[in-house]
């Protein structure tokens, strides 16, 4: 259940390419596994024949490709049904390319609001915000490859559960899952006659109940998403911003209509997702709260009734071997945290007025708006995250300064989680 690319890059000496390196990345973290001596005549044909099982143009060699190879993975009792995103981009020397392939698993598509991290509370803004609306806009926001995609997907999927005489339409680039029931349309962001404007028009002339735009690049794409969201469709798409008042500024720059986009917003969701603590490992526990400046008051906040203590796992299994799930890292797996950010009155009014991001985040913060850390904190009194994992991926909240900018206090954190 983790995510794992693997890279192979040429590495040249000079004018000469001596050598491919070979890299993993798994939950985000690339690791170098290989240093492989090969010609350069034997990688060509490793390249041909990757094209021909992903069904792409062996003729060509100065254009990024993608393409698709659907196989089983076979690896001790287990032989999980996996798709291989193959990606060549054509590199300097001698036009030989560097070579990324994404492993997803092909298991029947189970993304849930639950399983992929919103907690019952979030629940019920979702209910409340976006799963009984008949129109109006949700972004999602985060990263790249934060899971975007994936929440987007879950809340189709809920969508579906709920209303299963709707239209759904999902424009992606790529189609990362198929959905039973959704029209989906790939989309190639390279060709401006098969990119997101082009069916985004398309699709609105099918009048679909629900849309789904994988990205919103531009400001063509992003008018086009405000006005499906304004005559009538619930509408969905991503942005690569850090925080959810950040992506109301993108969507403001690119469309120039506040007033617009102040009606129809139901929800911004911003998320990151953090490394869990390895469940097969020897873990330990501390019940001492980490001398963080006003850590005790943030745990406050989170509601937390349990008792409070932090978890993390030793890499070690209870023989005294390296952990072979995590390789001796303590951490295996992701999951989501979220930030939901809804709209009041004050906060419409707000972004009618063109108000920075930083002014909207504190009217929210005020009405009760639960940041990623708080939802993270949650986490890690769970047993699930350590605080090191949390601080890493959201800094540390400035008391005085919370929801307006996020610091991260290195000397105080370092010396308690090291």
């Amino acid at each position: 259940d983790c995510d794992i690319d693997l890279n192979i890059i040429p590495k040249a000496d000079g004018t000469e390419i001596t050598e491919f390196l070979v890299k993993t990345r798994i939950d985000n973290s690339m690791v170098v596994i290989k240093r492989e001596r090969m010609s350069i005549e034997n990688y060509q044909k490793l390249i041909v024949v990757l094209k021909v099982l992903a069904e792409l143009d062996t003729g060509k060699s100065r254009s990024q490709m993608t393409g698709y190879i659907t196989g089983r993975l076979i690896y001790g009792t287990r032989s999980p049904k996996i798709e291989m995103r193959v990606n060549l981009i054509p590199t300097g020397k001698k036009k030989v390319a560097s070579m990324s392939i994404r492993f997803q698993s092909q298991h029947e598509n189970n993304f849930t609001t639950e399983n992929i991290g919103f907690f019952t509370s979030d629940e019920k803004l979702l209910n409340e915000h976006i799963f009984y609306a008949t129109d109006g806009l949700v972004i999602i926001c985060g990263k790249v490859n934060c899971g975007k995609n994936t929440t987007l997907i879950a809340l189709i999927n809920k969508l579906k559960l709920l209303h299963p005489d709707k239209k759904i339409i999902l424009l992606e680039d790529p189609i990362e899952q198929v959905l039973p029931d959704v029209l989906q349309i790939q989309v190639d962001s390279s060709d401006k006659e098969a990119g997101y404007s082009h069916f985004l028009r398309a699709a609105l002339r099918h009048n679909p109940d629900i849309l789904g735009v994988g990205e919103t690049r531009d400001a063509e794409s992003a008018n086009l998403v405000l006005e499906a969201a304004s005559v009538g469709h619930t509408t969905f798409t991503t942005f690569h911003t850090t925080d959810s008042t950040k992506a109301i500024e993108r969507m403001v720059s690119l469309t120039k209509d506040t007033s617009k986009l102040s009606d129809s917003l139901r929800c911004v969701i911003s998320q990151k997702l953090v490394k869990k603590i390895c469940t097969k490992c020897v873990r330990e526990i501390d019940s001492k709260i980490p001398n963080i400046v006003n850590l005790d008051s943030y745990i406050a906040k989170t509601g937390w009734k349990g008792e409070v203590q932090f978890s993390r796992a030793t890499g070690k299994m209870a023989d005294g071997r390296e952990c072979p799930y995590c390789n001796g890292t303590g951490l295996y797996g992701r999951i989501g945290i979220f930030e939901i950010l809804t709209f009041s009155e004050k906060t419409k009014d707000l972004i009618l007025k063109n108000s920075p991001a930083y002014q909207i985040r504190k009217q929210a913060i005020k009405e009760g708006l639960r940041s990623l850390f708080l939802n993270g904190l949650v986490r890690v009194l769970m047993g699930e995250v350590t605080l090191g994992e949390l601080i890493k991926q959201t800094g540390y909240p400035n008391a005085q300064k919370e929801g307006v900018s996020f610091e991260y206090d290195s000397d105080s954190v370092n010396n308690e989680l090291n």
